[in-house]
């Protein structure tokens, strides 16, 4: 995660404006504007977490596909 990610200002965005952040990941969001270290804490937060780690990566579904002669 880097600082100029348009997902990283969302994130500041939740930090200073919604109540549903948790303390912890907060704080460490405010810090990373001039932390490095904090950075890397927050990404780490973002991917440890099951419900934010789909918002930063992918997804795979699988389809299953019925080849075959059709009459």
């Amino acid at each position: 995660m880097f600082a100029d990610d348009v997902y990283y200002d969302t994130l500041v965005c939740m930090a200073t404006h919604s109540a549903n952040v948790k303390k912890e990941l907060r704080q460490a969001i405010l810090d990373s504007a001039t932390s490095d270290k904090a950075l890397e804490a927050v990404a780490s937060m973002i991917f440890e977490d099951p419900e934010t780690r789909s918002l930063v990566g992918t997804t795979r579904a699988i389809d299953i596909i019925r080849g075959g002669v059709k009459a």
